[in-house]
């Protein structure tokens, strides 16, 4: 089974979380091609400033304050379908830069994928 690469998902956020100290959105990947293609465990995820340079992040694979963690496992994605995952965000603070945007490599347990996309862009406050 092939893997879904970025040229064949649409990625989008289906929603947004607030609590316990973190903020949180709904990833959504749905596969756009023609043929079936593969996912297999946790995304891969990068953060940006403002002018798409990249942030030191550490990110963490497993539960969150929104979502408990199944493990990694291998979804199959027929044309159409689409998968979705919880993802958290803590930080900011004294000193820190908040991310404008989240860039997403959609199967990061597979052999290396290069491919990614930008997804999402922080709301800015008022």
């Amino acid at each position: 089974m092939p893997r879904c690469l970025e040229a064949s998902l649409a990625t989008a956020v289906s929603g947004y979380q607030v609590g316990g100290g973190e903020y949180g959105i709904i990833l959504e990947l749905t596969n756009t091609g023609s043929a079936s293609c593969a996912l297999y465990g946790y995304p891969g995820l990068g953060l940006e400033d403002g002018d798409h340079h990249v942030l030191p992040t550490q990110t963490h694979w497993g539960a969150t304050y929104f979502a408990r963690d199944p493990g990694p496992s291998l979804i199959i994605l027929s044309p159409g379908q689409s998968a979705t995952s919880s993802v958290a965000f803590a930080g900011g603070g004294p000193g820190k830069q908040w991310a404008d945007f989240l860039e997403v490599t959609p199967a990061e347990r597979l052999p290396p994928c290069r491919d990614s996309a930008v997804v999402w862009r922080r709301r800015r406050r008022q």
